[in-house]
């Protein structure tokens, strides 16, 4: 394979930038959104904490409700008709929850048409990048759909930064809506570019031997039919449990950085606090570090990238349960992002690529169900802690706050570390693991029953050997430098170069095996 992922992505259809584009508006008014509803519903519409989080619970477990629900319509109607469909609903939706100041239409829009929209647009985004691309690119792509969604969370927080700013500061700007709501509003225009650009893609996919694009026809069935095949498959039962724990730990974690993390910052420092640069420090990590991440991330197992940033992420906000300093709020976001940047994009693709093709919406959907009751208890508990021990008035023990929610997060790692037998199969999932990084001195790439020479940039040796259509358990490849390459029952050998990636400019001897 010549160039490598990178070299692949470039090569795929041009619906594969398309859906970068709609994910990042998408993403610039969902992280708009998530940054300021807490303090909107309270100064707006004059919800307390408690009934503000509560809020911000139903309406993420009102997201995972309609991805099940809608799931198999998904399936059946395809990615275009999903996106145009979704896309709508959300235009409409994010309009009037700006500029509504009724209670009722904003509940309305905030818990039922903006749930709708979202469980049509998110999971298929993700589900169309699975169709868009090859599987030795496909953890690049989602590492760029990481970078995307992010870049668009750093600009909305710079962006809510300049509002909050322009509006205080400057007179002739005193607009007769608050900062809120202008923010929102600005949002909600941005979701009109996400309409446009899915009238023009296809229901189409990259043939995996051929590399060629062809159309994809879903595999239209009945949302009985669809849910038993899916629930007839291990591979659902046990992604469904790792979805669960990630969801109580350290899927709720992020979820506090905007359901907690305001309030708490302008309550203990002061009401300008500006929360969101602090917020921000996150998805500007995510895109200096995200491009090396995704460049090693497929060297191991999903599940070890998953449960080794569970662990990082689930330790972050013990630093604030150190003290109310600026400089200890920053180290629990820098370290929390540290981990985000390992569990989040495979946890991510996990989700995709478990699902037969044609059935990812199903699955992603109902691979959501653990995601219910964990959003919304996420909020109602992060009401009542901030009531507890952080309320706008009276005596604060803030550190107290952040050691309770970094206790909750450790049952994503603890669960995931005590139940690896049970949850994780390694034929679940399609896995390469590094033998040797080299170069190939003669041979073919990734081909079968050809000869090759291969030189080890570790032992600087040479070394030869053959591919096989059916490795043995073991080969010994007689190499001069003494490494033998080991191949597992029923996997394969291969070459597999990234010359044109800035991280990995040579090629490495792969070892492949399970997956579909």
């Amino acid at each position: 394979m010549e160039g490598g992922a990178f070299h692949l992505v470039a090569q795929s259809p041009r619906e594969l930038p398309t859906l970068y584009l709609i994910d990042f508006f998408d993403a610039f008014a969902m992280q708009g959104l998530d940054l300021v509803l807490v303090i909107y519903l309270t100064e707006e519409f004059a919800f307390s904490d408690e009934a503000a989080g509560w809020l911000y619970g139903a309406y993420g477990m009102l997201i995972t409700l309609m991805c099940v629900l809608f799931g198999s319509i998904v399936d059946n109607i395809g990615v275009r008709n999903s996106l145009l469909i979704g896309s709508s609903i959300e235009v409409l939706s994010r309009f009037a929850i700006a500029l509504t100041g009724n209670r009722a239409v904003l509940l309305s829009f905030l818990l039922g048409g903006l749930p709708v929209g979202a469980a049509m647009t998110i999971p298929v985004c993700k589900l169309a990048l699975r169709r868009y691309t090859v599987e030795r690119s496909r953890t690049f792509a989602f590492g760029l759909a990481y970078i995307t969604t992010n870049l668009a969370a750093l600009l909305a927080g710079l962006f809510l930064t300049t509002t909050r700013s322009l509006l205080t500061a400057s007179p002739l700007l005193q607009l007769p809506i608050c900062c809120w709501r202008l923010y929102l509003f600005v949002g909600a225009l941005g979701t009109f570019v996400q309409v446009l650009a899915a009238f023009t893609l296809r229901d189409v996919m990259i043939d995996e031997n051929t590399q060629l694009t062809k159309p994809f026809l879903p595999r239209r069935g009945s949302v009985s039919e669809i849910v038993n095949e899916a629930f007839r498959d291990a591979k659902f039962w046990r992604f469904a449990a790792v979805a669960c724990l990630v969801s109580l730990g350290s899927s709720g974690l992020l979820r506090h950085m905007g359901a907690t993390f305001p309030k708490y910052f302008v309550r203990e420092f002061h009401s300008d606090a500006p929360f969101e640069l602090i917020v921000s420090i996150n998805p500007l990590m995510i895109l200096c570090l995200a491009w090396i991440s995704s460049s090693y991330l497929h060297l191991f197992s999903v599940y070890d990238s998953i449960l080794v940033g569970c662990w990082i992420s689930s330790f972050s906000v013990f630093a604030m349960s150190l003290g109310t300093t600026v400089p200890l709020t920053v180290v629990a976001i820098v370290v929390l992002t540290l981990g985000e940047l390992l569990w989040h994009p495979r946890f991510q693709e996990y989700s995709v690529i478990v699902a037969p093709l044609g059935r990812e919406g199903t699955y992603v959907g109902l691979m959501s169900a653990p995601r219910f009751v964990a959003k919304l208890v996420t909020g109602g508990i992060s009401g009542h802690l901030l009531a507890t021990f952080c309320p706008a008035k009276g005596p604060r023990n803030s550190q107290l706050m952040w050691f309770i929610i970094g206790c909750i997060a450790l049952v994503t790692p603890l669960g995931l570390c005590l139940l690896r037998g049970i949850l994780y199969k390694s034929g679940d999932l399609p896995e390469y693991n590094v033998i040797s990084f080299g170069t190939l001195e003669s041979g073919s790439e990734g081909g079968t029953g050809g000869a090759f020479t291969w030189r080890s940039s570790a032992r600087g040796g040479l070394f030869g050997g053959r591919d096989r259509d059916e490795p043995p358990d073991e080969q010994e490849a007689s190499p001069a430098g003494g490494l033998s390459v080991a191949v597992s029952s029923g996997g394969h050998r291969g070459m597999y170069t990234t010359p044109n990636s800035p991280v990995l400019p040579e090629t490495y001897l792969y070892r492949g095996a399970g997956g579909e």
